[in-house]
């Protein structure tokens, strides 16, 4: 599990197994919508140092879930081939 310290500022935790989660200033990244959002549901993904992090947009202080660019691409895959 990772935590907030600070304003925007994730620590902590884990990702990708038990590696640890360098501090990041999310409000330094930049984030992206996705293309399929409408009013009421919508995620917003952003990239830094091999890290992919997904954000609620509706909800940017609750935290997000952080994956390694390997673990990312390969969500992205198996959601395009139709295995998920």
């Amino acid at each position: 599990m990772s935590g907030r310290s600070g304003a925007g500022v994730l620590t902590g935790g884990a990702y990708g197994g038990s590696q640890k989660l360098p501090e990041l200033d999310l409000s330094r990244l930049a984030w992206r919508k996705s293309s399929w959002c409408d009013e009421s549901v919508c995620i917003e993904v952003a990239g830094t140092d091999g890290l992919v992090l997904i954000r609620d947009s509706k909800d940017r202080e609750a935290g997000s879930l952080v994956f390694t660019r390997e673990e990312w691409n390969s969500f992205v895959e198996r959601v395009r081939s139709g295995q998920i």
